[in-house]
């Protein structure tokens, strides 16, 4: 009955030795998600998602060609998500910036996101920037405009 990130209970067994009642409890896995959009509300595909525990341990997919993700069999923690656009960028040629839920650039800022036991942490959705539309609303900004 060891949790996923702690140590197992090791149990000697010899040659032709029968080891009664080693009995386990498996648990049912949470999911998480969502679906990701451009900046013009348009889905995106191919954009990879990634959820991280506490022990930095992650589970990772792509969105498919209805911008959807969904993440399955994770235990139950609180999780930061990430939106990667990488893979996007290079074959479409965009420039989709990389981002944490819940529209923040960095880790430390990210919303965490809470999968329980069995269940479905949904709507973890992001629009994504596009890195050249950012640099102009900060020179806006900066302006006064």
């Amino acid at each position: 009955n060891s949790p996923v990130s702690g140590l197992p209970t090791l149990i000697p067994v010899s040659e032709g030795q029968v080891v009664a009642n080693i009995n386990a409890q498996l648990h049912n896995g949470g999911s998480i998600s969502g679906k990701i959009y451009g900046p013009n509300n348009q889905p995106l595909s191919g954009i990879r998602v990634t959820a991280i525990d506490p022990t930095d341990t992650y589970s990772s997919n792509f969105t498919n060609s209805d911008g959807e993700y969904f993440l399955k069999r994770m235990p139950a923690t609180n999780y930061l998500v990430q939106f990667n656009p990488a893979e996007y960028n290079a074959q479409y040629g965009t420039d989709y910036m990389e981002q944490w839920y819940s529209n923040r650039l960095e880790s430390g800022d990210a919303d965490q996101v809470s999968v329980g036991e069995a269940q479905t942490a949904d709507a973890i959705d992001a629009i994504l920037k596009v890195t050249s539309s950012t640099v102009r609303e900060v020179r806006a900004e900066a302006c006064g405009d």
